[in-house]
């Protein structure tokens, strides 16, 4: 097995524990060993990006994310993509739901039943139709964040196509989404969930050659051009204060966070319409 794809089998295997970033070492909560609920755990890919949170790290079947009491939203969510899952049987209407595994934690759906923003699935539902237990999940409340109807509609929905897109090309995807949660945020009333300004995407590939990419989408003013939102990784990393990329060489993870990689991701969709 390649250096990159055993490192990889480590990344993904949910055996991180302590968190050391900036100074502040903390121990997150892992919901699946506490809860009483069985099959909590990811099939295939637990991957926990290490911040200086001690929020609850959520293990459901079909992504893992940690979520955010104070702001109501996730820190991350994070799931792996192959051509298997760009489609799949299983339907769900977008309903929104509580999250099974936070009990009193889980905020109320109806809180972002908001005019004006789109309750958005940073999950992707079109990639996770592909088991019974798995197509329900993007619809968790702790899996939610706001986006404005001018992001969710166009480049959001463009970057998901370029998902599948670059998917078929390289087989396997490792994405990390999230919203840059800060102080100061707008909150909306009832439930005092915070709008993000911004929305990250870290995309991790390990064939024909390891790379990854970087993506900072702004809720207003937003150009159709993708390769305009590309940012180099550490830029990402200095906004939400996760590190994700813990595992690599140094020599590896210095160079892809400082770098954009714009010439390895080929983005041949130019326009998208529509969003969920």
């Amino acid at each position: 097995m390649a250096p990159i794809n055993r490192l990889l089998l480590l990344f993904f295997s949910g055996s991180m524990a302590w968190v050391n970033i900036s100074g502040c070492t903390k121990k997150p909560v892992y919901i699946d060993e506490i809860s009483s609920v069985v099959e909590t755990r990811a099939a295939e890919f637990q991957f926990h990006p290490q911040s200086n949170s001690d929020d609850p790290v959520v293990n459901h079947y079909g992504y893992t994310l940690q979520f955010s009491p104070e702001y109501n939203q996730p820190r991350w969510v994070a799931f792996h993509l192959d051509e298997k899952r760009l489609s799949g049987p299983y339907r769900s209407q977008p309903e929104l739901i509580p999250d099974p595994l936070l009990d009193n934690l889980s905020p109320n759906p109806g809180w972002y039943r908001l005019r004006g923003y789109t309750p958005a699935p940073l999950v992707p539902a079109e990639f996770m139709q592909w088991s019974e237990k798995s197509h329900r999940e993007p619809f968790y409340v702790s899996a939610i964040t706001m986006q404005s109807r001018q992001l969710n509609s166009g480049i959001w929905r463009l970057l998901r196509l370029h998902y599948a897109e670059w998917t078929g090309t390289f087989k396997d995807l490792y994405i990390i989404n999230g919203p840059v949660l800060e102080p100061d945020l707008r909150r909306l009333p009832p439930g005092d969930v915070a709008v993000p300004q911004y929305i990250f995407s870290v995309i991790l590939r390990t064939s024909p050659d390891s790379s990854c990419i970087g993506f900072l989408l702004p809720q207003e003013y937003l150009s159709t051009d993708l390769e305009k939102y590309i940012v180099p990784l550490d830029s990402i990393e200095s906004l939400t204060a996760i590190d994700f990329l813990t595992l690599l060489p140094d020599s590896l993870e210095t160079k892809w966070e400082a770098t954009k990689n714009t010439q390895l991701w080929p983005m041949g969709i130019k326009k998208s319409h529509g969003g969920f």
